[in-house]
């Protein structure tokens, strides 16, 4: 990513030889890119010609979250000031949207420590569960997990078994890749 490896060269090339300078351009990233991925959410809420779903949010919110991790209400107040200075309108508070977000994810998002989810079912369980559909140990595995990873963001309290129907449907569309003739 572009931005990344900027951020990353100024935040190297300001600190030569200090100790955890990496680290700190890995989290300067990290606060970049959650800014960035909050601001467009909020420009899409805002924006009156977009409707987005309560799913739809759940899942926008449940990536920034999985990105900033702990360092998530950090990152909001870097939100704040940023959209204070570029998207402020005179007309509103500033911090309405944004603070009704920010309590929304503490109180009713479900999606705190989304980060330290486990997945659902573990590689051996989903195979136990989904060969008879098609499912093989083949790069369709990790997209599943993935694809399951998104549904739980979108609704942070699906169980697999409301999964269910959604996976075997997934396998159906997405059969396993030919296997490759040895010679």
């Amino acid at each position: 990513n572009k931005d990344d490896s900027l951020v990353m060269y100024f935040v190297l090339h300001s600190m030569p030889g200090m100790t955890g300078a990496t680290d700190l351009g890995k989290m300067a990233n990290i606060y970049h890119n959650g800014c960035k991925m909050f601001i467009q959410l909020l420009l899409r809420l805002e924006n009156e010609n977009e409707q987005i779903s309560n799913e739809q949010l759940s899942l926008e919110i449940g990536k920034f979250l999985r990105l900033c991790k702990d360092n998530w209400q950090n990152v909001m107040y870097l939100v704040k000031v940023v959209w204070r200075h570029y998207h402020y309108k005179q007309d509103k508070n500033p911090y309405e949207r944004i603070e009704g977000l920010e309590s929304f994810i503490l109180t009713k998002s479900n999606l705190i420590n989304c980060w330290k989810w486990k997945p659902l079912l573990n590689g051996r369980e989903l195979m136990d569960k989904y060969s008879e559909y098609g499912l093989g140990q083949d790069s369709r595995l990790g997209k599943l997990n993935q694809f399951m990873l998104e549904h739980r963001l979108s609704k942070p309290n699906i169980t697999i078994n409301d999964l269910d129907p959604k996976i075997i449907e997934w396998l159906k569309k997405n059969p396993a890749p030919p296997k490759s003739s040895k010679k």
